[in-house]
């Protein structure tokens, strides 16, 4: 697997991914999700970005802090595949960038066939890894612009060693998830570094 790009959206998106919704018709999609203009899903644009010589918004690089060592359990609920942190376990910190405080793991899921795109480029698979604001609850996190953070990854699938490194930690997993009807699995410890 071959990583082009880690984009770090602050979101106030539904966690709860549910049924009446899919990728398929985006341009249907109803309300807000039509006429807004700061939602998912998005086209960066590399020739309107912005640059930040003076560290003014982005301050330094972000800081992954424990993702070597991560205890989860996954899930298939319809949309996607999904990873959560195990409560009570250590979770994975991250900080730094344009972040001012520290956001602590909850999950990650998977996109196959990306839900952004890059100059107008979707991507075989984008992995989400969704944080939450230190001190907040869910529902506090989801009424503040800066409550979650969610760090994509836009990524190009091929055969050979990076690959079977990158996917090799979540792979053994992926035929117990094929169901949607089936339980989550058993907590197991990946590496997500």
């Amino acid at each position: 697997m071959k990583a082009f790009i880690v984009i770090v959206l602050l979101s106030v998106a539904d966690l709860s991914l549910q049924a009446e919704w899919s990728y398929d018709y985006e341009t249907q999609w109803p309300g807000i999700c039509r006429t807004g203009l700061q939602q998912s899903p998005i086209n960066i644009m590399t020739q309107d970005a912005v640059l930040d010589p003076h560290q003014a918004h982005i301050q330094g690089p972000l800081q992954f802090r424990g993702y070597s060592d991560v205890r989860v359990t996954a899930v298939n609920n319809g949309h996607t595949l999904k990873w959560s942190g195990v409560p009570g376990t250590p979770a994975p910190v991250l900080s730094g960038g344009p972040l001012r405080s520290n956001y602590t793991f909850l999950q990650f899921h998977l996109h196959w066939l990306s839900e952004h795109a890059i100059d107008g480029m979707k991507y075989p698979l984008e992995i989400h890894f969704v944080h939450i604001k230190n001190g907040l609850t869910i529902d506090q996190a989801l009424q503040r612009p800066d409550g979650l953070a969610v760090v994509g990854v836009m990524a190009l699938v091929s055969h050979g060693a990076n690959n079977d490194r990158a996917l090799g930690e979540i792979m053994p997993v992926v035929p117990n998830l094929l169901d949607s009807t089936q339980n989550e699995t058993a907590p197991k410890h990946i590496d997500m570094t």
